[in-house]
């Protein structure tokens, strides 16, 4: 089976602001609707919807689609 989306971090950092510890971005797995903290993640390459990584290898073995886009993201 050959994947193809991308794997993201879940939160981010801007150097610029003026507080000293990083802001999360509060996102939530398109698959479990739990929120995504300092997990591996992957982001569908069409509509960037992010999930777990366990969520999506679970929902890959299913489906070959996108859950939110519906567009083909993995092939076999």
């Amino acid at each position: 089976m050959k994947i193809i989306i991308k794997e993201v971090n879940a939160g981010f950092w801007n150097p610029f602001e003026e507080e000293e510890t990083p802001k999360q971005k509060l996102s939530f797995c398109v698959i479990c609707g739990l929120e995504i903290s300092n997990e591996k993640t992957y982001a569908c390459p069409h509509c960037s919807a992010v999930g777990h990584m366990s969520c999506f290898d679970d929902w890959l073995l299913i489906r070959k689609t996108c859950p939110l886009c519906r567009r083909t993201i993995a092939e076999g």
